[in-house]
């Protein structure tokens, strides 16, 4: 898709004017492109922040650069337009505004529900399905995994739930009940479930469920909590380097 459509199909969505046709291309180009969203959020974020007054004293000036930029002396003087293609001054212009504001964007703090969009990933299925069922276990083993992996995560979580009744010392089984309603949103759930396995015997899934507390916690926008779990991840455990970017950016104490 050409820069100038993008650019005109983000604005039209924020301002909810695109057409039934804009709206398909909208959908198609997202379900193709892994950035789109964070392109759209990008321009979501700069309308929010940029004032109607700013946004118009910026396009002024960006007009008179346009009108009155010189060649060097051996143009004669002659003044010429710096973009003759109107396009072209609409997406300079948003990749100059796009550039100020990402400096800004990734410098400031960052709020929790942002940090949590840009650091969550649903952990992947690591348990085999049973080719051969020999208990109950593996019966319901199979069905907790295939409706994770199809991400009906309310039905792998009563499976999950189910599997805890029947082996209570498998730590992957709470640990994807967590995940379940990590994804659900029941956060609180998520929390508690993450924080029980920490007082179990190791595994490595305590490394897990420490993570995705620290998740679970910025998107329940619980700071201190956030940070004080984030903070006991050690070096060489799973997701320390991001979990210290993420200390790093979280808004500061109060």
């Amino acid at each position: 898709m050409e820069e100038e459509k993008k650019y005109d199909l983000i604005e039209k969505w924020i301002d909810q004017t695109l057409s039934p046709e804009e709206q398909k291309s909208f959908a198609e180009y997202q379900a193709e492109n892994p950035t789109w969203e964070e392109e759209v959020r990008l321009h979501q974020h700069l309308s929010e922040t940029l004032s109607d007054s700013n946004t118009q004293d910026f396009h002024a000036i960006l007009q008179e650069v346009d009108e009155t930029w010189e060649k060097p002396a051996n143009s004669g003087g002659r003044v010429i337009r710096l973009f003759k293609n109107p396009a072209l001054a609409v997406a300079a212009g948003m990749a100059l505004l796009l550039g100020v504001f990402g400096i800004y964007y990734f410098s400031r703090p960052h709020s929790m529900p942002e940090l949590y969009a840009e650091y969550h990933e649903e952990y992947p299925m690591v348990l085999n399905q049973r080719s051969e069922v020999q208990s109950v276990e593996d019966s319901v083993l199979t069905l907790a995994v295939s409706a994770y992996q199809r991400k009906d995560y309310k039905t792998a979580d009563l499976h999950f739930l189910h599997l805890m009744t029947l082996n209570y010392e498998n730590d992957a089984y709470p640990f994807y009940h967590g995940m379940c309603r990590l994804e659900l949103g029941y956060l609180e759930d998520a929390i508690l479930t993450f924080h029980a396995m920490r007082s179990e015997e190791p595994s490595p899934y305590q490394e897990l469920a420490r993570w995705y507390m620290g998740l679970a916690c910025l998107k329940n926008q619980e700071a201190e909590r956030a940070r004080k779990t984030l903070s006991e991840i050690i070096p060489g455990a799973y997701k320390y380097e991001e979990a210290q970017e993420i200390l790093s950016k979280l808004p500061p104490p109060n």
